[in-house]
């Protein structure tokens, strides 16, 4: 079964920052990443922007259309075929800008199915308070969380905005 973690908090509490160090960790350990935001959020461009400098272009962005499934499905073969390496992780700055649906998408590929999850995803902020079970939750500043989808790794995203 896959474990998905929001990592949340305040604004200017180093989400992004965590997230770009987590994706350093992962390549440096020789896994695969790909890194996606939000179009909707302009800070940087294209790129995740950390208030300390560290800045990262992501491999896609996420439109409010986009049926995440297909779209996360097409970028990972493109990837693979690419590099000819597996990916292992997918990591999601500002999440709580995503729909529902793309929530929903989101869980779908951490536990690897293509059918619609069960119960009624909410928008993206409201998603941890709400969805996330208390003993998947992590609002600790000190660890990045993660999900494990079935076959590929972990999937990551920041849920609220700021660094």
């Amino acid at each position: 079964m896959a474990k998905l973690y929001f990592r949340y908090g305040a604004m200017n509490s180093g989400k992004s920052t965590n997230m770009l160090q987590a994706a350093f960790n992962y390549e440096e350990r020789g896994q695969q990443v790909l890194l996606t935001k939000p179009q909707i959020d302009t800070k940087g461009d294209t790129a995740i922007v950390s208030r300390l400098g560290v800045t990262r272009p992501v491999d896609f962005l996420i439109t409010p259309q986009d049926d995440l499934w297909d779209l996360f499905t097409q970028k990972r073969a493109q990837f693979e075929a690419k590099t000819g390496k597996p990916l292992n992780c997918l990591l999601v700055d500002e999440a709580q800008f995503l729909t529902e649906a793309q929530i929903d998408d989101l869980l779908r590929i951490a536990i690897g199915t293509r059918r619609r999850v069960g119960r009624r995803i909410v928008p993206g902020a409201a998603v941890v308070g709400s969805v996330v079970p208390a003993r998947m939750r992590n609002p600790s500043m000190t660890r990045f969380p993660a999900t494990r989808m079935a076959t590929t790794g972990p999937l990551s995203m920041n849920s609220t905005s700021g660094s």
